[in-house]
């Protein structure tokens, strides 16, 4: 097993651990979504300098642009598509018929308070030898991978 957390200090900034079996998987950080034009948001937490990105559409509806819980949040899919959320600071055992395994988001420790459904850790066991690569989905650049043998 291993355990991933974010020791960032000072610039804190969220990080994933995310292992894509499958490139057509790759998900992005924002999500358009279609939502009625008299929906109202309210800022949490009130007064504070937080505005829901909405764009004008056609007809009775605004395209609100939000976070992809795919990114967001613990999650897994499996070869047939099946989506399974997983709680904040997920202990994931990596079966080999996953096409998406993603850590949600990680921050240090005490600001995950700041983010709701986030954490600080991921723990993952990898159940068959192999070289499983993973990236930081909201910093692609960072990559890395975990070798397991038998």
């Amino acid at each position: 097993m291993l355990v991933w957390d974010n020791p960032t200090m000072g610039a804190a900034e969220p990080h994933t651990i995310t292992f894509m079996f499958d490139n057509s998987t790759f998900a992005g950080v924002v999500s358009s979504l279609s939502v009625s034009n008299t929906t109202e948001f309210t800022a949490i937490p009130p007064g504070s300098n937080n505005e829901a990105l909405l764009i004008p559409g056609e007809g009775c509806t605004n395209t609100l642009i939000g976070i992809n819980a795919r990114t967001y949040s613990p999650v897994t899919i499996d070869s047939q598509d099946k989506v399974q959320f997983m709680n904040p600071n997920a202990n994931y055992s990596i079966a080999g018929d996953e096409i998406y395994v993603n850590s949600g988001w990680i921050l240090p420790e005490g600001l995950e308070k700041q983010f709701p459904g986030t954490g600080n850790t991921f723990m993952a066991t990898f159940e068959k030898p192999g070289t499983y690569d993973y990236l930081c989905i909201l910093h692609p650049w960072m990559v890395g991978s975990v070798k397991v043998v038998g």
